[in-house]
Protein backbone atom coordinates (compact mmCIF):
# COMPACT_ATOMS: atom_id res chain seq x y z
CA UNK A 1 0.00 0.00 0.00
CA UNK A 2 1.07 3.46 -0.60
CA UNK A 3 1.85 6.22 1.76
CA UNK A 4 0.08 8.82 0.75
CA UNK A 5 1.83 12.72 1.60
CA UNK A 6 -0.09 15.02 3.40
CA UNK A 7 0.91 18.58 3.21
CA UNK A 8 0.91 19.91 7.12
CA UNK A 9 -1.92 21.83 8.29
CA UNK A 10 -1.69 25.79 7.80
CA UNK A 11 -1.64 28.06 10.61
CA UNK A 12 -4.24 30.87 10.23
CA UNK A 13 -0.85 33.16 9.83
CA UNK A 14 0.25 30.62 6.95
CA UNK A 15 -3.44 30.59 5.50
CA UNK A 16 -3.68 34.53 5.34
CA UNK A 17 0.04 35.01 3.87
CA UNK A 18 -1.33 32.49 1.26
CA UNK A 19 -4.31 33.89 0.70
CA UNK A 20 -2.79 37.47 0.24
CA UNK A 21 0.21 36.06 -1.86
CA UNK A 22 -2.70 34.80 -4.22
CA UNK A 23 -4.44 37.88 -4.27
CA UNK A 24 -1.29 40.06 -4.93
CA UNK A 25 -0.34 37.43 -7.83
CA UNK A 26 -3.91 37.98 -9.20
CA UNK A 27 -4.12 41.93 -8.83
CA UNK A 28 -0.70 42.15 -10.78
CA UNK A 29 -2.08 39.91 -13.64
CA UNK A 30 -4.98 42.35 -13.51
CA UNK A 31 -3.10 45.70 -13.44
CA UNK A 32 -0.97 44.15 -16.38
CA UNK A 33 -4.25 43.15 -18.51
CA UNK A 34 -6.37 45.98 -18.13
CA UNK A 35 -3.07 48.48 -18.42
CA UNK A 36 -2.58 46.78 -22.00
CA UNK A 37 -5.67 46.96 -22.94
CA UNK A 38 -6.15 50.70 -22.15
CA UNK A 39 -2.79 51.40 -24.18
CA UNK A 40 -4.08 49.70 -27.10
CA UNK A 41 -7.58 51.54 -26.62
CA UNK A 42 -5.67 54.92 -26.55
CA UNK A 43 -3.23 54.09 -29.27
CA UNK A 44 -6.16 53.00 -31.33
CA UNK A 45 -8.08 56.57 -31.03
CA UNK A 46 -4.77 58.46 -31.44
CA UNK A 47 -4.19 56.95 -34.57
CA UNK A 48 -7.72 57.76 -35.86
CA UNK A 49 -7.75 61.06 -34.13
CA UNK A 50 -9.28 63.70 -36.59
CA UNK A 51 -9.50 60.72 -39.38
CA UNK A 52 -13.19 60.93 -40.30
CA UNK A 53 -15.47 57.97 -40.90
CA UNK A 54 -15.42 57.36 -44.52
CA UNK A 55 -17.91 54.27 -44.19
CA UNK A 56 -20.63 56.35 -43.17
CA UNK A 57 -19.93 59.01 -46.18
CA UNK A 58 -21.03 59.12 -50.04
CA UNK A 59 -18.74 59.24 -52.53
CA UNK A 60 -18.62 62.66 -53.14
CA UNK A 61 -18.27 63.17 -49.26
CA UNK A 62 -15.82 61.04 -48.75
CA UNK A 63 -13.62 62.92 -52.15
CA UNK A 64 -13.34 66.13 -50.38
CA UNK A 65 -12.91 64.75 -46.50
CA UNK A 66 -10.62 62.56 -47.61
CA UNK A 67 -8.40 65.62 -50.15
CA UNK A 68 -9.14 68.22 -47.11
CA UNK A 69 -7.77 66.08 -44.09
CA UNK A 70 -5.03 64.62 -45.76
CA UNK A 71 -3.56 68.36 -47.21
CA UNK A 72 -4.03 69.52 -43.54
CA UNK A 73 -1.97 66.73 -42.37
CA UNK A 74 0.83 67.08 -44.85
CA UNK A 75 1.04 70.36 -43.85
CA UNK A 76 1.96 69.26 -40.65
CA UNK A 77 4.26 66.97 -42.26
CA UNK A 78 2.83 63.95 -41.53
CA UNK A 79 2.80 61.26 -44.38
CA UNK A 80 2.08 58.65 -42.76
CA UNK A 81 -1.45 59.40 -41.47
CA UNK A 82 -2.11 61.62 -45.14
CA UNK A 83 -1.47 57.91 -46.26
CA UNK A 84 -3.75 56.79 -43.36
CA UNK A 85 -6.50 58.69 -44.67
CA UNK A 86 -6.45 57.92 -48.29
CA UNK A 87 -6.34 54.27 -47.63
CA UNK A 88 -9.38 54.15 -45.42
CA UNK A 89 -11.33 56.39 -47.71
CA UNK A 90 -9.91 53.57 -50.56
CA UNK A 91 -10.90 50.76 -48.77
CA UNK A 92 -14.85 52.46 -47.74
CA UNK A 93 -15.61 53.45 -51.77
CA UNK A 94 -17.40 50.09 -53.25
CA UNK A 95 -17.49 51.81 -56.89
CA UNK A 96 -14.13 50.92 -58.36
CA UNK A 97 -13.81 53.83 -60.92
CA UNK A 98 -14.36 56.44 -57.84
CA UNK A 99 -11.48 54.33 -56.27
CA UNK A 100 -9.35 55.03 -58.76
CA UNK A 101 -10.32 58.88 -58.35
CA UNK A 102 -9.46 58.81 -54.94
CA UNK A 103 -6.07 57.29 -55.74
CA UNK A 104 -5.45 59.48 -57.87
CA UNK A 105 -6.41 62.31 -55.81
CA UNK A 106 -3.93 61.10 -53.18
CA UNK A 107 -1.43 60.60 -56.44
CA UNK A 108 -1.84 64.33 -57.36
CA UNK A 109 -1.45 65.43 -53.58
CA UNK A 110 1.89 63.89 -52.50
CA UNK A 111 3.21 65.01 -56.49
CA UNK A 112 2.08 68.25 -55.45
CA UNK A 113 4.00 68.00 -52.09
CA UNK A 114 7.39 67.34 -53.68
CA UNK A 115 6.67 63.30 -53.12
CA UNK A 116 6.74 61.79 -57.16
CA UNK A 117 7.76 58.72 -56.21
CA UNK A 118 5.46 58.06 -53.39
CA UNK A 119 2.80 59.26 -56.21
CA UNK A 120 3.84 57.09 -58.75
CA UNK A 121 2.98 53.98 -55.96
CA UNK A 122 0.29 54.76 -54.82
CA UNK A 123 -1.07 55.36 -58.83
CA UNK A 124 0.56 51.85 -59.39
CA UNK A 125 -1.38 50.01 -56.92
CA UNK A 126 -4.35 51.77 -58.26
CA UNK A 127 -4.05 49.83 -61.49
CA UNK A 128 -5.76 46.79 -59.56
CA UNK A 129 -8.81 48.95 -58.73
CA UNK A 130 -11.09 48.63 -61.74
CA UNK A 131 -10.81 47.03 -64.84
CA UNK A 132 -11.13 50.27 -66.76
CA UNK A 133 -7.65 51.60 -67.09
CA UNK A 134 -7.98 55.23 -68.76
CA UNK A 135 -8.15 57.18 -65.78
CA UNK A 136 -4.53 55.28 -64.03
CA UNK A 137 -3.28 55.22 -67.70
CA UNK A 138 -3.19 58.91 -68.30
CA UNK A 139 -1.95 59.60 -64.26
CA UNK A 140 0.73 57.51 -64.82
CA UNK A 141 2.25 58.53 -68.26
CA UNK A 142 1.50 62.09 -66.66
CA UNK A 143 3.96 61.38 -63.35
CA UNK A 144 6.35 59.25 -65.47
CA UNK A 145 6.93 62.14 -67.67
CA UNK A 146 7.30 64.71 -64.39
CA UNK A 147 9.56 62.20 -62.91
CA UNK A 148 11.69 62.52 -66.62
CA UNK A 149 11.17 59.09 -66.96
CA UNK A 150 10.04 59.66 -70.58
CA UNK A 151 9.92 55.60 -71.98
CA UNK A 152 7.71 54.59 -69.37
CA UNK A 153 5.49 57.97 -69.63
CA UNK A 154 5.27 57.13 -74.06
CA UNK A 155 4.31 53.70 -72.98
CA UNK A 156 1.32 54.46 -70.22
CA UNK A 157 0.26 57.67 -72.73
CA UNK A 158 -0.01 55.00 -75.33
CA UNK A 159 -2.21 53.39 -73.30
CA UNK A 160 -4.47 55.83 -72.30
CA UNK A 161 -4.83 56.92 -76.22
CA UNK A 162 -6.11 53.19 -76.76
CA UNK A 163 -8.49 53.50 -74.30
CA UNK A 164 -9.15 57.37 -74.90
CA UNK A 165 -13.11 56.21 -75.62
CA UNK A 166 -13.54 54.97 -72.29
CA UNK A 167 -16.39 56.51 -70.40
CA UNK A 168 -14.00 57.47 -68.20
CA UNK A 169 -12.60 59.89 -70.15
CA UNK A 170 -14.30 62.96 -68.46
CA UNK A 171 -11.46 65.54 -70.24
CA UNK A 172 -12.56 64.39 -73.47
CA UNK A 173 -9.03 63.94 -74.65
CA UNK A 174 -8.78 61.81 -78.36
CA UNK A 175 -6.21 59.36 -79.25
CA UNK A 176 -4.81 61.72 -81.81
CA UNK A 177 -3.67 64.21 -78.63
CA UNK A 178 -2.15 61.21 -76.83
CA UNK A 179 -0.52 60.27 -79.95
CA UNK A 180 0.94 63.73 -80.13
CA UNK A 181 2.06 63.39 -76.57
CA UNK A 182 3.76 60.21 -77.08
CA UNK A 183 5.77 61.50 -79.73
CA UNK A 184 7.04 64.07 -77.55
CA UNK A 185 8.31 61.59 -74.77
CA UNK A 186 9.44 59.57 -77.05
CA UNK A 187 11.70 62.28 -78.22
CA UNK A 188 12.57 62.96 -75.06
CA UNK A 189 13.68 59.58 -74.08
CA UNK A 190 15.99 59.71 -76.91
CA UNK A 191 17.67 63.05 -75.28
CA UNK A 192 18.77 61.25 -72.66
Amino acid sequence: MKHVRRLPELTTKGKILVGLSVFVVVAVIGTFVVTSMVARLVADTKDSVGIPDFTKKDASSRKSDALTTANSVLEGGDKTKAATIYERAIAAEPDPTKKVKLAIDYSSLLSENGDVNGALNVAKEAESYSTDKYLIADRLGQLYAKSKQYSEAARYFALAGSLASSPTNDKGYNKKHYDDIVIKANALAEKK
